[in-house]
Order: C-alpha cells, then sequence, then structure tokens
C-alpha cells in the first residue's frame, strides 16, 4: 500500500522527517507510494538517504565552449532514500503542500507519473533517479516523470538524473498570482527516448494567467526529445519571467 499519506493534516514546523520510504516491487505497487495533501505551510516532508554515490549521477567540466561538460552516471544502488515503482498513479503525489525535500530517492515505472504536483510552495530534489517508463497514456498532456501545475516560491533539482517521461520528462505550468521565485536545474541529465515523447522540459505560464515563473538551467546535460529539448513560454499577462541557461550541453 502507500507507504506515507498525510491528508487534511497540518505538518507542525519541525516537518517530517524520514531517512527512507519505499514501495512497490518490480512486478506491482499501490496508487500512489506518498501522498501529501492539504498538509498545510508550516512543514514539510524531507528524505535525507544515508550514503555518499551518485544516486542521481553528476556532471562535471566545463566552462563551455572551451571544456565539454562530462557526465557521470546514475547509480540506483546508492538510492538509499528509497525506491517508489510501479504505482498506478503517480509515486509521489504532492497537493497544497510545502517544503517537500528528496534525497537518494529513486523512482521507476509508474503508470502515469513519477511526481506530481498541485499547489506546491518549495521544493528540492537532490541526488536523485527517475528512469523506466513513467506514464501510459497516448496523447496525454501531463503524464511523465514530473509534473507540476502551480509550483510557487523555489525549486531546485540538483545532481539528478530525470528519464523516460512518457509525454514530458520535466513539466511546470503555471496560473497561480504566486510566483515561482526560481526553479535551478543544476549538474543534472535529463533526456528521453519514449516514442511517445513531447518534450524533455516545459516550462509555461498559462494563457490569462498573472503567473511568474523564472528558472535556471545550469551545468546540466539536456538530449533526446521528440518535440523541445527545453520550452518555455509565457503566455499570461505578467512581466518578470525570465530564464538563465548557462554552462549547458543541448544535443538531441
Amino acid at each position: 500500500g502507500t507507504a506515507l499519506n498525510v491528508v487534511n493534516t497540518t505538518i507542525g514546523a519541525s516537518g517530517l522527517t524520514f531517512r527512507s520510504i519505499t514501495a512497490g516491487t518490480a512486478a506491482s505497487g499501490p496508487a500512489n507510494g506518498i501522498v501529501l495533501n492539504n498538509t498545510g505551510a508550516s512543514g514539510g516532508l524531507t528524505v535525507t538517504g544515508n550514503s555518499a554515490g551518485v544516486c542521481g549521477g553528476n556532471v562535471g567540466g566545463g566552462p563551455l565552449p572551451g571544456t565539454p561538460l562530462t557526465t557521470t552516471a546514475a547509480n540506483s544502488a546508492d538510492c538509499t532514500g528509497g525506491t517508489i515503482q510501479k504505482a498506478t498513479n503517480a509515486a509521489i503525489s504532492l497537493t497544497s503542500t510545502a517544503n517537500v525535500s528528496l534525497t537518494r530517492v529513486h523512482l521507476t515505472n509508474n503508470t502515469h507519473y513519477g511526481i506530481l504536483g498541485s499547489g506546491v510552495s518549495g521544493f528540492t530534489l537532490t541526488d536523485s533517479l527517475i528512469d523506466g517508463t513513467n506514464g501510459s497514456v497516448t496523447g496525454s498532456a501531463f503524464d511523465g516523470s514530473i509534473n507540476f501545475q502551480n509550483l510557487t516560491g523555489s525549486a531546485s533539482i540538483t545532481r539528478a538524473v530525470i528519464t523516460g517521461g512518457f509525454y514530458n520528462n520535466i513539466t511546470v505550468k503555471n496560473d497561480s498570482a504566486t510566483p515561482l521565485n526560481r526553479i535551478t536545474l543544476d549538474k543534472t541529465q535529463t533526456g528521453s527516448t519514449n516514442v511517445n515523447n513531447n518534450d524533455n522540459i516545459n516550462f509555461e505560464s498559462l494563457s490569462g494567467s498573472s503567473a511568474v515563473i523564472k528558472a535556471t538551467i545550469q551545468n546540466s546535460v539536456l538530449t533526446a526529445a521528440a518535440g523541445d529539448l527545453l520550452q518555455y513560454a509565457n503566455n499570461g499577462n505578467a512581466s518578470g519571467d525570465d530564464i538563465v541557461l548557462t554552462n549547458s550541453q543541448l544535443s538531441n
């Protein structure tokens, strides 16, 4: 069943901290491995892991163009924050929650999403691996490895390998007036060879909204997308969006 399920309960300021959270097997899994829904803004969830290797690989070298970037492959054996697999919805489902920090987690082969978030304020993914195939609905603009609607505050993805998105690997679509002050991808490797794949990374302020999305992609390697390696669209009415792309390698 679901390993952690916190619904309509405020998480206190000290937060919830786990060394690891695991759910599912290679054969089957629960609807979700982790569910946070309506948990307030005082505290959040922290998963720490307890190792020091390369669960999410690494990117070195540079600065470009003089010195090419070098990549270190992910090592799932180092993902001591736990493995969530074969979830029939999302490995991790986050709704109206805050301050989520995941380290050394492995999410793989989930029916719709690796991480699905709505109304999340503050998110960190570090030294983690999302692979396999995440998603299954042909033509869906949502199934994928990471999908947020109204991610606000600040967010970061650091030393992670994110692949296997059925539609997109990383999606952030906002229509909230509360800004995403910055999402930063650093030393991250993303790409998908799924035949249904659309974009590798998709950031979008939705039409008619006053959403602001600020993004930085640095020291990262983006590969393999049927659509765009990186799509950044301000379709809303607000100003202040920006994207910074530096010392990164894009190939398709």
